[in-house]
Formats: C-alpha cells, structure tokens, sequence
C-alpha cells in the first residue's frame, strides 16, 4: 500500500468524501462484536478504470472492493467477522500455516470479543431490530417475526410491548422455557 496522498493526487475527482479514510473501531455481525483496540484506519482509493472503491491492509492479508464506500464499509465488516471465525473461534490453536498464523496473532493482538453477556453472565443472544427508515406500518407478519426473535408468543410480545410484562416477567417466561 502507498501514501495515500499519491492516489488521491493521480484521481480524477470523486465525491467529496468517498477517499477518506475509513477507521475501523468495532466488528459487528449477529452476536459477535469485536472492538478494535485502537481503530483500524484504512486508505481507500479508487482502481485504475475508477470503477471500484479498494482498501487493502497486509497485516491481515486483507484486499477489499466495493462499489462505494457503505458497501466498502459493509464488505470489510464481513471479512473481519469472517476472518475472526476462521483464524481465531474455528481454528483454536489447531494447525495454521505460518501466515494463517500470523493473521491470527494480528487479530489476537488488535480485536478483543465485547462482553455480550448480562449481568447473570447468560448469552444476550435474544434480540429484535425494527428499521427506523421504513414508513410502513408494522404488520401482523412483522409482529410474528418480532416476536419470534424475541422467543415470545405473538400476545405475550404485544404485551411486553404495551408494557404490561416488565423485565422481570419477560426474563421468568424466558426461564421456564430454558432459553436463559
């Protein structure tokens, strides 16, 4: 990888902004979070027939492409996550090569997994996420799906959310069906 400054310079224009770096604090996919311990920065720049918005890094033998910088954005997330399962929760401390080692270590020395448990210590694996952009209503089918992640029936999620169920009611029913 160069100085950034040099590709910048032998580009034609591009949208204010699409060149600048991009700092990598945190990895996030389903459950897994991993926190940079100091942010990742990366240099992205265009390739040669200016189509595809690149960044690279050697230390993780790392070469991303995307067609603007959220996909960029997004693309790196996922070769992290899948970098972090291959090289790190899959693999242990089974046999690497020497590069897959050193891949792993970088990743050892430069992410740590976030602490996604509660305060019991059980996995806050249940979760549900409703898009702020979307106009729509939400729907019977978006309740069942709600409720489902959840892992509640359709009226006990209609009650937790009109309020009638608190934490520690929610946090009962999820016991008596052993998910906590």
């Amino acid at each position: 990888m160069g100085d950034p400054a040099v590709y910048v310079s032998e580009l034609q224009t591009y949208p204010k902004g699409e060149l600048e770096p991009i700092a990598l604090s945190q990895i996030k996919y389903k459950e897994l979070r991993l926190k940079f311990k100091t942010p990742l920065t990366l240099y992205p720049y265009k390739d040669e027939s200016g189509e595809l918005l690149l960044a690279e890094d050697d230390a993780y033998e790392l070469f991303a492409y995307a067609e603007d910088r959220e996909e960029l954005k997004r693309v790196l997330n996922s070769l992290f996550t899948v970098m972090w399962n291959t090289y790190v929760s899959e693999s242990g401390d089974g046999k690497l090569t020497p590069r897959a080692a050193k891949i792993r270590q970088n990743l050892l020395n430069n992410l740590a997994p976030e602490d996604t448990s509660s305060a019991d210590g059980a996995e806050a694996s249940i979760m549900t996420h409703m898009s702020h952009g979307s106009r729509k209503s939400v729907d019977d089918h978006l309740i069942n799906a709600m409720a489902k992640q959840c892992r509640l029936k359709k009226n006990e999620f209609v009650d937790l959310v009109k309020c009638p169920i608190d934490q520690e009611k929610y946090e009962a029913i999820l016991k008596e069906r052993e998910l906590l």
